[in-house]
Order: structure tokens, then C-alpha cells, then sequence
């Protein structure tokens, strides 16, 4: 039999129903001799709501590169009320999440294996206890683990490759993948002047001064790209000697004709 309730008002949440014992009868007024029994179900007066889903950490710069690829952290972290279930997805940050077949009940991390190069972004599905879900999604986060290319970097010196007394200062000239922060390290016998540090250009060029001292002058160069991956070292030598030669004498021999 199906009965009707009234004056019953509630909250989201669980609800429990009870009926006393004897009070159940018939059409003809005949009563029950049954136990009081009772039932609980659930009230759910509003969907759940979204707030965000922000990128944090590793993932704050909103990128994520090799190093921070292979890290077990976490990169977000979820604001939302009136929800009793979770699930969460990577996918492609154009994607449309509310299209999307959800399992994962765990925010992903950084080293998941969902996070392959491009652009993502993770959704989520947010779900009340009558089972009314809403949709989510962090902003766009752009996997990049890929290194720079080694730049290739040129002590000005001439064809000789040395360095004279004219030539300290000496520039350097430095060339690698454009937009890169690049890093300069003098190695040996140099100090750097200017332009230890800066930004490539974007035809992928900068120029740095050293000033160097007397025997083999090595500078070193690293690139950083916008993810934060790193190129190998770039490096070139050249030798400097700021001694004149000495003229002693030039002795003419007999007998002379």
C-alpha cells in the first residue's frame, strides 16, 4: 500500500521513516498486530556545488615538465560543497567534461600516466547522495617534458681562437632555442661582466661579456625552456696571453758582403 506524508520537512541528508507498532489497518478498519518497523533514504534538496579546481604546487606555473613529470606530488586541489562522491579525469583541455566516462575517484598526481605532452586540464564529477551530478575543471595545464636543445656558444676571439690583451673584455655569444632563460658559468680563467643570466631572444640569440685572465678560458651554457626543462651544456675555450713578446736584439753576423 502506498501512503502519503505530510508536515515532514528535512534537510539534505538521511532521513529515517518509522511506523509504530499496531497502527496499521485495513479499508474495513481492521488493525495489524505488527512490530513498530522503520526506514531510512536519503533527502537531497540541491545539487552540488562547483567552485574550483585549481592547479597547485608543481602545477601552479601551469605547466609541468620532466622533472616534475616523474614526482609523486599533488598539483590540485578541489573546492566544492553538497557533494558525497568524487571522480576525476585528465583529458585534453578542450574537451568537453560533461561528454566524458569518469572512474577515478583519487584527484590525480603528477606523475599519472594520463598526463602525456600537450594541453589538459583535469575534470571532475561531482555527485549528491541521490545520485545528481554537476561538472568541473581546472584550468589548462600544459605537459612539457621535453629538454632544450644544447645551445651552441661562441667566445669572440677571432679565427685564432686566442684572446689578446685588446680583446679583454670578450664577448660571448650564445644561441639555442628561442624564448629560453638561459644560465652562463665561467669555468676557467674568466669572470662574467654581463649577462650571466637573461632571456633569448626570439630569433634565439643573447650576448655575454667576460673578462678574462691569463690561459684557457671556458665559459658554460644551460637553457631553460618555459616549462622549466633544462639543455645540456654549451661550452667553448680559447686561450688568452696578454704578454707582449720581448725584443732582445738582433746581432748581425760577419763577415757581412
Amino acid at each position: 500500500r502506498t501512503i502519503s506524508i505530510t508536515g515532514c520537512s528535512a534537510s539534505s541528508g538521511s532521513v529515517t521513516l518509522t511506523l509504530a507498532a499496531n497502527t496499521a489497518t485495513d479499508a474495513a478498519g481492521n488493525a495489524a498486530a505488527a512490530p513498530a518497523t522503520s526506514a531510512a533514504f536519503s533527502v537531497s534538496n540541491g545539487l552540488p556545488v562547483f567552485t574550483s579546481l585549481d592547479l597547485v604546487g608543481a602545477a601552479a606555473d601551469g605547466y609541468l615538465n620532466a622533472a616534475e613529470k616523474t614526482a609523486d606530488t599533488n598539483i590540485a586541489t578541489l573546492s566544492a560543497t553538497g557533494f558525497s562522491t568524487a571522480q576525476y579525469l585528465i583529458v585534453a583541455s578542450t574537451a568537453d567534461c560533461s561528454a566524458q566516462t569518469y572512474s577515478n575517484s583519487t584527484l590525480p598526481k603528477s606523475n599519472h600516466a594520463d598526463f602525456t605532452d600537450g594541453n589538459k586540464k583535469i575534470c571532475v564529477k561531482l555527485y549528491n547522495s541521490a545520485g545528481g551530478a554537476v561538472y568541473g575543471a581546472s584550468s589548462a595545464l600544459v605537459v612539457d617534458t621535453s629538454a632544450p636543445l644544447m645551445p651552441t656558444v661562441t667566445i669572440v676571439s677571432g679565427a685564432d681562437e686566442s684572446l689578446s690583451a685588446s680583446e679583454n673584455p670578450a664577448s660571448v655569444t650564445i644561441s639555442g632555442e628561442n624564448n629560453g632563460a638561459y644560465a652562463l658559468t665561467c669555468v676557467s680563467n674568466c669572470t662574467v661582466v654581463s649577462g650571466a643570466t637573461g632571456a633569448l631572444s626570439a630569433s634565439g640569440s643573447a650576448t655575454a661579456v667576460i673578462q678574462e685572465t691569463e690561459g684557457t678560458v671556458e665559459v658554460s651554457v644551460t637553457v631553460r625552456d618555459t616549462a622549466g626543462n633544462q639543455s645540456g651544456a654549451g661550452s667553448d675555450t680559447a686561450t688568452a696571453d696578454f704578454t707582449a713578446p720581448t725584443f732582445t736584439s738582433l746581432t748581425l753576423q760577419s763577415p757581412v758582403t
